[in-house]
């Protein structure tokens, strides 16, 4: 995670381009509504990246302005689990926490999505969501170790709900859990700071 905190003085007016390294693909623009206003921006990228930000005056730029730069990893210990080779282990009845970023390495380099396996006894199982941030969109598919889709397209009634669902699994054996967002997240966010660069979402299986 990348913050900008911009603070313009009365008479300086910016506008931000944000492009990746990799493959000069276009991220977002940065562009406070009017001069001389204070701003808040976030940008979400992958590990290990470099990331572009070209600074025009906009509108008759007449003054400076101050961009202090913070760099924050993803407070989330199962990272990375964004594919199935590196799902996360856990356990029924643990309730699991993390957090779902858009991690943009490039225009083909994106996976938001975690991935989780576990273990299941035949029979009839649940899945609870017991924390969403008011910002998340949370939409979870089920598959089996042969990488069949069992079900997919599970969510809650909007943003932030937390829900539920029994599913069942006819034979024992390791299941996986992917949880991505139902809605696209932004890449480049300005504003207040969303409650999912703050807070982790949470579930459990039983």
């Amino acid at each position: 995670m990348i913050k900008l905190d911009i603070s313009e003085t009365a008479d300086s007016w910016v506008d931000i381009f944000v492009t990746a390294d990799k493959d000069g693909s276009d991220l977002g623009r940065i562009h406070p509504s009017q001069r001389g206003l204070k701003l808040s921006s976030f940008v979400t990228v992958g590990p290990g990246t470099h990331t572009l930000f070209e600074v025009q005056g906009y509108v008759d730029n007449r003054d400076t302005t101050t961009i202090d730069v913070s760099v924050s990893s993803e407070a989330d210990v199962h990272e990375p689990n964004n594919d199935r080779a590196s799902a996360t282990q856990i356990q029924t009845g643990s309730e699991v926490s993390a957090q779902l970023i858009l991690p943009y390495v490039s225009q083909t380099d994106q996976q938001v999505q975690d991935i989780y396996k576990v273990q299941l006894s035949a029979g009839k199982h649940t899945f609870q969501m017991t924390a969403v941030p008011s910002d998340l969109y949370p939409v979870i598919q089920i598959s089996d170790s042969a990488d069949t889709v069992l079900s997919t397209n599970l969510h809650g009634p909007n943003r932030g709900a937390q829900f539920d669902f029994d599913f069942d699994v006819d034979t024992a054996g390791i299941y996986y859990f992917r949880i991505d967002s139902w809605v696209d997240l932004s890449i480049v966010y300005s504003g207040t700071e969303a409650d999912s660069y703050q807070q982790p979402y949470k579930f459990q299986i039983d």
